[in-house]
């Protein structure tokens, strides 16, 4: 089963969130127009670590995101 991270949590995440909803990101670098995230992540810390060789560097990153 995959790892479920909800919207919106604390003890009232089923009653609001009743689906389950998730976010997941990739990274994507602006200056040279590159997906950076091999795969959806389910942390932004993660998509920004995918990027980090380019945020190094000084370049602009974004994300994609999904909602599931």
């Amino acid at each position: 089963m995959a790892k479920r991270l909800s919207i919106i949590g604390g003890n009232k995440a089923k009653k609001v969130n009743p689906l389950m909803l998730t976010r997941k990101y990739k990274s994507v670098c602006v200056n040279e127009g590159k997906i950076l995230s091999p795969r959806w992540r389910d942390t932004k810390a993660e998509a920004i670590a995918d990027a980090q060789p380019h945020i190094n560097k000084g370049h602009y990153i974004d994300f994609e995101i999904k909602i599931l």
